[in-house]
């Protein structure tokens, strides 16, 4: 953990990182009340609070503002869906192991 300041830290977690796109979200609108956007939106497990900052490998920093089903929730591993632009370029992406930096607010 490295501390930014008196009440923000960075996490590094090992998350199971996949994808999604407007195919698997027909509603529109995320679990925060968004408009999901790629480059900037993230769904996750429970694990990681909504609102958090992530940073994803090869991706850049996202906000995580939807949420996976519960069933995400079960496992002992964080989950993170990224959210991109086509169903081509998610499936592309496919399932990766990565370790993931996540700003953690008020840990201090």
């Amino acid at each position: 953990m490295r501390f930014l300041d008196k009440a923000v830290a960075i996490v590094v977690i090992t998350a199971t990182v996949t994808a999604y796109s407007p195919y698997e979200c027909p509603n529109k609108h995320t679990a925060s009340g968004t408009i999901p956007k790629p480059g900037r939106t993230v769904a996750a497990s429970r694990h990681i609070p909504l609102g958090a900052r992530v940073y994803i490998p090869s991706r850049g920093w996202h906000i995580v503002e939807d949420r996976m089903a519960r069933r995400y929730d079960r496992g002992q591993k964080p989950r993170i869906d990224i959210y991109m632009t086509s169903r081509a370029e998610a499936m592309k992406w496919g399932i990766r192991e990565l370790q993931v930096e996540v700003v953690q607010v008020g840990t201090k």
